[in-house]
Parts: structure tokens; sequence; C-alpha cells
């Protein structure tokens, strides 16, 4: 009933742990994951992910958990054990290095309750897994389910394929972010929009933009700031909350340039060249997008430098989700420009 081909065996097992090392990563963030007080990121996301991904990893080479060359009982009864035994382990990995680190122990609780619902997860995501492998492991299917199969490697490469741009991108640019006090001198700032209230009260984000191009203009660094968002009604008239929030941080209005046609990235920075003739521009955001507002505005032919801006009130979750998108944005800018 299984097949014996070797090659198609390492890619099914590969994908098997491609799959499991994505929900983990889920899992870790939504039910493990909790913020230091005072904040520390990369140490929180280490103690959320690390542990867990560890264990997973050493007890299924160990059960030989990550093979679907088995029957279904021993399979569901491995990826049981597994996850079981993974989640304690790293429970105790978590609280040793609290422990040590802290002198508290903080574990998310009720853990039995998260815990069973990762369980069922795993377990529906790992018998769709094996019920397409035994089918295709037939000596004769249907070819539908060739097709079906074939959808879902091709849709595990685009997972492991898409964030390249992205990762590119944020090493190209990285060099060229930089903050206000120490920001190359520029004629002109872009500031791109972030959203406007419906009461018309900017969004945490934008109101951080334009404090730091405000920031940027009285340390001399600017001469002039080009305000560029969708100004129609539907955008809540973004580009004049933008001016009068300058405004009232001190920045006259002879250095504004109000730009109410920026009804993207690409679009503000093509117009940035073609309509207002800037030829080199510090670019205003949050470090998020600036890596592909920058790459947008060099290939519209613009000598750029970035800025990051604070997040706001953005959470960290809100910012990984911010994160998150920037990747098929990324992907999209790519198409965009060629």
């Amino acid at each position: 009933m299984y097949t014996k081909n070797r090659l198609q065996n390492v890619l099914i097992t590969t994908l098997l742990w491609i799959g499991d090392l994505l929900f983990l990563v889920a899992y870790a963030f939504e039910f493990e994951y909790f913020d230091s007080n005072p904040p520390r990121l990369v140490f929180d996301l280490l103690i959320a992910f690390l542990p867990l991904i560890i264990a997973w990893c050493l007890i299924a080479i160990l059960l030989h958990g990550s093979s679907p060359i088995v029957s279904w009982w021993v399979f569901i009864k491995r990826s049981i054990l597994c996850w079981i035994m993974a989640l304690a382990t790293s429970y105790m990995i978590q609280a040793t290095i609290l422990w040590f680190s802290t002198r508290r122990i903080h574990l998310p609780l009720p853990i039995l309750i998260d815990g069973f619902i990762g369980l069922v997860i795993l377990i529906a995501w790992r018998s769709v897994f094996k019920l397409f492998y035994n089918l295709v492991s037939l000596t004769s299917f249907n070819p539908l389910i060739k097709v079906v199969w074939g959808v879902l490697v091709f849709l595990i490469i685009i997972i492991i394929a898409f964030p390249i741009p992205f990762l590119y991108n944020q090493f190209k640019f990285s060099s060229r972010i930089y903050t206000a006090e120490v920001a190359p001198e520029r004629p002109v700032a872009l500031v791109l929009g972030a959203g406007v209230w419906a009461d018309g009260k900017p969004s945490s984000l934008l109101e951080d933009r334009v404090r730091n191009a405000a920031n940027l203009y009285h340390l001399g660094k600017v001469e002039n700031l080009l305000l560029t968002a969708d100004n129609r009604p539907v955008a809540n008239y973004e580009t004049n909350a933008m001016r009068e929030l300058a405004i009232n941080l001190g920045v006259p209005e002879s250095a504004l340039i109000q730009d109410s046609s920026g009804f993207s990235t690409l679009v503000s920075c093509q117009r940035a060249g073609s309509v207002y003739h800037v030829s080199s521009v510090l670019i205003v955001s949050q470090y998020f997008q600036l890596p592909r507002a920058m790459f947008l505005c060099e290939s519209s032919g613009l000598e750029v430098a970035g800025i990051a801006s604070a997040n706001g009130s953005e959470d960290l979750k809100s910012l990984i989700l911010w994160y998150l998108r920037e990747i098929p944005a990324t992907v999209l800018a790519l198409f965009q420009v060629n």
C-alpha cells in the first residue's frame, strides 16, 4: 500500500515537517507568547517559540513521529505522544528560563485547555495529510487525487518562496534607514499616509509619521514635507488631517506640499518625481513598510533614505500582522515596477 520510492518518501516527510513547524509557530504565538514587564521583544519571542519547536523536533525524531509511512493508528498515536511530551517539555524549559532570568514563573493558563485545542488542530492537520498520502500511495487512484496532491505541494513551495522578496528588501535597504537625529539632509521628506478615522483624527501610525516628519523639519534635515495620501471623502480627507497636524506641530504652511492623489505607495513615489519634480527624498513611515516604499521610490527614479517612525499604539500582534501584510505587498510591488 505504501510507496517504495525513496525520493517521494523524503519529499513527503519534508512536507509534513514544514506543515508541523508552521502549526507550532502559530500555536506558540497565539497561546504561549506574553509580554515581559518591561517588554523585551526578542526575548519574549524566543521564549514563546524555541522551547516548543526544539522539544517537538527532538521528540518527533526519537519517536519517529514525522513519518506518515505507518498505519493510521500508529501515526495518530505517535502524533498524540509527540504533542503531549513536546508541550510538557517546552513548559518546563520556559519555566526554568523565566525563573533564572526574572525570578518568577509565568505560564499561560489554562494550560490543559490550550494544549487540548492545539492537539485537536494538530490531529486534524495530520489526518488530512495522512489521507492524501495514503491516496497518492495507492498503486491505482483517481487522477483527481494526484492533482490535489500536486496543488498541496505547490502551495507549500509558495509558502516557502513567498517571503524571499520581502527578506531581500529588508536586507538591501536596512543600512539606509535612520532615526531623525542621524538622518542625512535632503530637500524633501515624503510622508506616506496611514489612515484617518471617521472623526478626522489620524491613526496612531499616521500621527507618529507626521510627528517624525515635523521633527526632521525642526532639526533642519529637510526643507519641505510632501504629505501624500488619498484626500477623497472615502478616505476621510487624509492629507488635510496630515497638514493640520503638521501645522499644529510648528511646521509653517509654506514648508508643506500636499499631494491629494497618493492613492498607493507606488503612485506617491511616481508623483513625487513627475508632478513635484523631487529627485531625492527621506521617506517617513514605520520600519515594516520602509523597505518596500524605498524599493518603489527607487524604482521610480528617486534617491531614497528611510526614516523609521514609532509604531503608535499598535501592540505586538498588530505589528506582526503588518509585517505579514508586507510579504504579499512586496511581491505585488515587484510586478508593479516590472
